[in-house]
């Protein structure tokens, strides 16, 4: 999982996984993409409905590598000849997806994040709103919430606190709290958390998803 990661040949790669929030957040979406659709077995289902809709094509096609037998037991059994061998898609991300939750980085305990707030809940343009998480299982200084106004926007990212002075609630209870500015009819946020060894999205596929609230902007007199 952490192959290339000290190869100059993969210098993307190699920046993101010794970053150490990075590497994190890499882990983080490697996991939502196991867990959403390998180790539920999701793959399967897509493949087998692109092999119905291409089943008629394949079957009529004179100039194919394989035979039409081979297409239709593709998904489970290995295929010989043609253009190589090839691996049935089930024979290989079985294996994999034991492997990956084997790793010492799918091992290690994730944050958890919950019972997201926001106060109030339809804030004003051009006043201040609280968004809050409970948030458990992470080091206190690494608690943060990204938004910004437009999808053509980057995302700011800015620390939330658990001091009982940013809206919090108490301190230490595991509620979080940042305050921002409402500067756009349309607010679009997420929250990240991470420990030591691991970090959590929410949503999962933050920042390419995201939560949205609509700001009240008032008519004027």
């Amino acid at each position: 999982t952490s192959l290339h990661q000290n190869d100059a040949d993969w210098p993307l790669l190699k920046a993101i996984l010794n970053n150490p929030t990075y590497n994190k957040m890499y882990f983080a979406h490697l996991r939502t993409i196991v867990s959403e659709m390998f180790a539920n077995n999701q793959y399967q289902t897509l493949a087998g409905n692109i092999q119905t809709i291409i089943d008629t094509a394949v079957a009529s096609d004179p100039n194919k590598l394989y035979t039409y037998a081979n297409f239709q037991n593709g998904l489970t059994t290995d295929v010989s000849g043609g253009m190589g061998n090839i691996i049935a898609i089930n024979n290989l991300m079985g294996p994999r997806v034991t492997y990956l939750n084997g790793t010492t980085e799918f091992g290690y305990a994730q944050p958890s994040i919950s019972n997201m707030a926001v106060t109030p809940t339809s804030p004003t343009f051009g006043s201040n709103a609280t968004f809050t998480a409970q948030v458990t299982n992470a080091t206190s200084s690494d608690v943060y919430f990204g938004y910004r106004f437009a999808l053509t926007e980057k995302f700011t990212r800015v620390q939330m606190y658990d001091d009982g002075a940013h809206g919090d609630g108490a301190a230490s209870d595991n509620v979080y709290g940042a305050s921002i500015a409402i500067n756009g009819a349309l607010i679009q946020y997420y929250y990240y958390a991470q420990n030591a060894n691991a970090g959590i999205f929410s949503p999962a596929r933050a920042e390419h998803e995201f939560y949205n609230i609509t700001a009240n902007i008032p008519l004027p007199d």
